[in-house]
Formats: C-alpha cells, sequence, structure tokens
C-alpha cells in the first residue's frame, strides 16, 4: 500500500540522516563512493516514494525552514572550533 511504501521511505531517509549526524558531529572522514552510494540510496528514495502534496509542504515550510537553519548553524560552529 501507499501508507506502507511512505512508511518505508521515510524510515529509508531517517536512517541515513542519522549515519550522515554522524559522521559530520564527530567530523569522521568519509570515502567518495561511500557518499555516491548514499546519494544513489537518496535519489531511489525521492523517485520511488509519494509526493509530499504542495499545500502540506507550504503549510510546514517555515519549521522546515528553521529546522535546517539551526542545523546549519550547529554545524558550521562544529567545524569553526
Amino acid at each position: 500500500t501507499h501508507i506502507r511504501d511512505h512508511a518505508e521511505a521515510i524510515a529509508e531517509r531517517e536512517e541515513i540522516s542519522r549515519f550522515l549526524d554522524v559522521i559530520i558531529r564527530n567530523k569522521k572522514d568519509i570515502l567518495t563512493n561511500e557518499l555516491r552510494d548514499i546519494q544513489d540510496e537518496i535519489y531511489t528514495i525521492r523517485r520511488e516514494s509519494a509526493k509530499v502534496p504542495y499545500f502540506f509542504f507550504r503549510w510546514h515550510q517555515k519549521k522546515f525552514k528553521a529546522e535546517i537553519e539551526e542545523y546549519v548553524d550547529e554545524v558550521n560552529k562544529l567545524y569553526s572550533s
């Protein structure tokens, strides 16, 4: 079903996010081919998962943007020290 497929895509995205977050926060090295594999996974997930309705995106856009900016600020502080 669409709901199950969407839930799987969310779980896969969260797994990738956690993996990358550990690398970023711990300043670990990652090989180019590992990054390409992750990029391929992200592409596959985006291509196969259900699309988010535009009204839903617009409704949550400010919150999403604020979360992204907060994360970028955190990472910038981490790497500037």
